[in-house]
């Protein structure tokens, strides 16, 4: 089901109020949060890296499409200081630890962290495909400071709203109702509409 963006816009008054943004902290360690830890390492436009903690607004970064690049229209941080339940998918770049409910691209789609590590690879068609299956786990870990990117939040629709963290493709919807209502890849939100 598509939406345009003039309905998402004058649904939102409502939807905010009925469905608050599901990865909005507020400092509570029982809510949700999409985010990642500060060792993740952002690919730039200009193809280095920088940890997600040094990432500035207005700066552009590789969304891992092809050919695509997506400017930082927010940077968010979400002070955690407790111990949270998180997935952790060993990287060439070392180990990526962020939020299960993050959604990734993986193999092909978009899908929470938590699916991706549950995924069982089964050869035969998915090594066909091309699929793979990911080296990690979910662990708990004593956490301060998550964080997340929004990609292009000034443009709705105009690019895959992604950033590409320790070379695997993370979605970049931020905090806010508008994408999140858009491009629903996170379950809260599938469910929410």
């Amino acid at each position: 089901m598509s939406r345009s963006f003039s309905t998402i816009a004058t649904i939102l008054p409502w939807f905010s109020y009925n469905f608050p943004c599901p990865n909005h902290r507020g400092g509570d360690a029982g809510d949700d949060v999409l985010c990642f830890t500060s060792d993740s390492k952002i690919e730039m436009a200009d193809g280095t890296f920088k940890s997600i903690a040094d990432v500035k607004k207005g700066e552009y970064v590789n969304t891992g499409f092809p050919g695509e690049t997506g400017l930082v229209t927010d940077v968010l941080t979400h002070e955690v200081h407790d111990a949270v339940e998180v997935g952790v998918i060993s990287t060439t770049f070392g180990d990526l630890v962020g939020t299960l409910s993050h959604p990734i691209y993986f193999n092909g789609k978009w899908m929470e962290m938590k699916e991706a590590l549950e995924y069982e690879f089964e050869g035969g068609d998915d090594a066909e495909a091309g699929f793979v299956q990911l080296n990690g786990a979910r662990e708990i870990r004593m956490i301060d400071v998550f964080y997340n990117l929004e990609i292009d939040g000034n443009a709705p629709g105009l690019s895959s709203h992604a950033y590409k963290l320790n070379g695997i493709i993370a979605s970049g919807l931020g905090d806010g109702a508008v994408l999140n209502s858009m491009f629903a890849r996170q379950n809260v939100w599938k469910v929410a509409l």
